[in-house]
This record gives structure tokens, sequence and C-alpha cells, in this order.
């Protein structure tokens, strides 16, 4: 089992040779999108943008990729990246001449975007994060564009955005947004990370597929074509390499049932406090056994738990992924079994369809990504998350109304 490499690590080990082959900044972004975007989602390289997404739902994504080799590098008021990018989509909306076009350019879900690492201190900038939040109102930012119109090295930009009419204008700033890119090769490592649950296997996965994308970014160069990726197609293509993340499960640690010990505030947890209130056990009943056979699931999924972050097989991340997945399966169960309960239904109505989700919980499995936590390391990992204060896995209908 091998120890994943740090992000600085595999920056270092792998950043010239991957430049090399070709790597750059732009093209890590590109595969950053690739990776983030939806099944049926088509994503292209350099086409009316630095990167064009085409969802599935008929949203179209404009990103323009302004990457600066300084750290501190800054977004002023005068960067002409920024203002390229502007003038840019005013023209593709220009050649927009029928109100059907017109209406698509602005539809609901198309995102105009700069991915930029830059420190950003554009006023202009700023004010479209304002407008778009609703912190200010549109005739403020209109009256921002007119000041500036006639003192600046841009005006011809600003300009162009007036000579819109103000649905128009109004419609267009609101679809432009500026994201952090910070550097792009590190946000790759860390989102293969984050969506594929495998640090000790990300290193070796994220250079393999690099390598495989960098050929085909040659190729398609070569041939003059245009690099696309519909997503699915992507992950089949790739399937060889991306199930390499399945090579390390998560099992659960094994425990002896016999040698647990109880301890002495049991009966105050909130795991305990839950069963107890669909009487699934009985905590004055000193020959009942069930307790000690939950909390052994429990104990299970922390010791299995803590075992994975030594070998730095689990992460925060992971946790809080397969925390998701659980509370989702759960939450279907409940709804399951409780969908004739109201509450002003009897208590041992409640308590049946409590019970009825309870039982039905502890025999799921938890999928994260490729991969399941199978039992007991799953329903130890169901009990943990109702063991946790405030928690929204519970399993009687008047549990959360009554701790909130």
């Amino acid at each position: 089992m091998g120890k994943p490499a740090t992000i600085l690590e595999f920056i270092s080990r792998h950043k010239a040779d991957l430049q090399q082959a070709g790597f750059d900044d732009q093209f890590g972004c590109f595969v950053y999108f690739l990776l983030s975007i939806d099944g049926g989602d088509e994503i292209i390289y350099e086409s009316e943008d630095d990167i064009v997404v085409n969802c599935a739902d008929g949203c179209r994504w404009l990103i323009q990729v302004k990457h600066s080799v300084d750290s501190d590098s800054r977004m002023t008021d005068a960067d002409l990246d920024i203002w390229k990018t502007i003038d840019n989509w005013i023209s593709l909306y220009s050649y927009c001449k029928t109100e059907a076009e017109k209406n698509s350019f602005f539809q609901q879900g198309n995102r105009l975007i700069i991915y930029t690492n830059k420190v950003v201190c554009n006023t202009f900038v700023k004010q479209i994060s304002s407008l778009r939040n609703g912190d200010i109102e549109f005739t403020t930012m209109k009256s921002f564009l007119k000041g500036v119109e006639k003192s600046v090295s841009y005006y011809s930009i600003v300009q162009r955005l007036l000579d819109f009419k103000d649905v128009e204008l109004r419609k267009f700033l609101l679809k432009v947004e500026v994201i952090d890119s910070g550097d792009p090769l590190s946000k790759l490592y860390t989102i293969f990370l984050n969506k594929f649950h495998n640090p000790t296997k990300a290193d070796q996965i994220v250079n393999e597929l690099l390598g495989k994308m960098l050929r085909e970014k040659k190729a398609a160069a070569d041939s003059q074509k245009q690099l696309k990726y519909l997503k699915e197609d992507f992950m089949v293509a790739n399937k060889s390499i991306l199930n390499k993340v399945g090579d390390e499960s998560l099992s659960a640690l094994s425990y002896n049932e016999d040698t647990i010990s109880l301890p002495i505030n049991i009966c105050q947890w909130p795991m305990v406090q839950q069963m107890e209130k669909i009487m699934v056990v009985d905590t004055n009943n000193d020959e009942d056994h069930v307790l000690i056979m939950y909390y052994g699931y429990w104990y299970c999924c922390e010791n299995s738990k803590q075992y994975y972050y030594s070998i730095q097989l689990m992460t925060p991340e992971l946790e809080q992924s397969i925390d998701n997945s659980a509370t989702k399966s759960w939450k279907l169960s409940f709804q399951e079994h409780h969908h004739r309960v109201r509450q002003n239904s009897d208590n041992e109505t409640k308590i049946i369809a409590g019970a009825a989700c309870f039982y039905d919980t502890m025999k799921m499995e938890i999928s994260h990504g490729s991969q399941k936590l199978q039992f007991p390391f799953s329903s130890g990992w169901f009990l943990n998350l109702s063991n946790q204060h405030n928690s929204d896995v519970h399993w009687h209908y008047d549990w959360k109304h009554e701790n909130l």
C-alpha cells in the first residue's frame, strides 16, 4: 500500500516532465473542468473561448483562462486581460442577429467565466460581483460605467457595453463571473482526490491520465482538429486508468464483541437515547446485550476510520463524502417508513416506523465513488452520524424537533 504524495510533492515530481510533454496552465484548467462537469456535458478546448462547455441541459459556459506565473499578480483596473475578455464576449453577442439567438445567449444557466489566479483588485469586477449578489442596483452599475467611460484607456470597450439596451446590459453583466483558479496542477490533483477518493493512487493516476490526454492534445493539434470530450465517452475511454481507484477498499477491521466494555456514560449518548426512543434497546435491562452489539458496530467504524486516517487512505474530503452518501440513503429509508406518520400520530405508530427505518438502515451499504462500505462498517457509520449533536440522521419522527 503506497503512501500518497502531497500536492507539493506531486507538483515538484511531475511538473517539469508534464511541461515538456505540452502541459500548460490553460490545459490544466481544461482537464479540471472536464473532471468537474456532469455526464452528458461536452467540453471543447480552444473554440470560441479558451474552454467551452456545452451542458446536457442546453446551457453553455464560455471560459477564459488568465493565469500569471507570478503568484502575487494583481488584476487591477487597467488589466487588459479582463477588458479583452469582455470585448470578446461582446463580439460573440453581436453575432446574434435574431431575437431567438439573443435569448439563447442569455438563457438561464449560461456562464461567462474568467478563470484566473490573479488577486482581484479590479473595481469593475467588484461592481459586477456586487450586482450578482444583489448588493447594488443595476442603475449604480450603469452609473459606474458612465463615470469611467472617457477617463480610461479601455473606454472603447466600456462604450460598447453602454451601447447595449438596459435589459441586455443587465443580463450580460449578470452572466460574468470571476473564479480563482489557483495553481492548475494543484487543483487538478485535489479534485481527483475529492472525486475518486483514493489518495494512495491519485499520484499515479493523475500522471497517467495527463500523459494520455497530452498525447491526444498533440494529435488533435497535428491534425488541426478540435480537442473535445463528451464526459461519458471520456469516462469509458479512460476506464482502465480510473478503475485503479478500486484497488484499495475500505473494509472493516475485525473486533471481538465478547471483549467490549461499554463506556460508563453511554446511556447519555444521543445514539443510545435514539435507540431507546424507538425501543431498539433497553438500558434498564442488564441482560439486554443488544446495546453491546450496536456499540460494537460503532466501535468497529471508529476504529477502522482511525486506522485508514493513519495510513492516509481516509481524508476529510472522503469522510464528508461518505457522510453525505449515508445521509441521503437514510433519508430515503426514513421517507419510505414515515410517509403516513404525522405530528399528531400516536407514539406507537412513530416507534414502529422509527424501528423499521433503523433496522433497514443497519443493513445498508454506503456507496462512495466506485466502492462501498459494507456491514458492519456501514452500520457503525450510520450510528456515529446519529450520535452527533443536531445530526440529520435520526429514526423517531419527533427526535429532530425535540432536540433542536
